[in-house]
């Protein structure tokens, strides 16, 4: 059976939560925990540049960095990343095909307006 901890707002810590006490379990209000390990039936993680298998999440990060490997996906600066060309290149298509049915160019309007009362 795993250890249950919480996070004791009068003491300041983490404290464990044994089996059959009375202790009411209310939402965390501490801080989360993130484990290091892979958790119980995870026989460990494949490194695929290196085809070995590690037996830890900060394994593979160590592995990633020796390799000169960037880990991706929990970025938070967001709002400094600027679009991508090809963003731009698909809102100027978008913009173009909007302006094109609403001045029926080579009729483009009247196709689509056919299309939908056909369906």
């Amino acid at each position: 059976m795993r250890t249950k901890f919480r996070w004791d707002p009068d003491l300041e810590e983490i404290v464990e939560v044994r089996p059959n006490s009375n202790y009411f379990e209310e939402r965390p209000q501490g801080p989360n925990l993130i484990r290091d390990d892979l958790g119980m039936g995870v026989n460990g993680l494949k490194h695929l540049p290196s085809g070995r298998m590690l037996d830890s999440k900060s394994a593979h990060y160590k592995e990633n960095k020796r390799r000169g490997l960037e880990h991706i996906g929990n970025e938070e600066n967001f709002a400094g990343k600027k679009a991508s060309t090809n963003a731009a290149e698909y809102g100027r298509e978008v913009n173009e095909a909007r302006q094109q049915i609403a001045s029926n160019w080579n009729g483009t309007a009247d196709w689509l307006r056919h299309q939908r009362e056909n369906r």
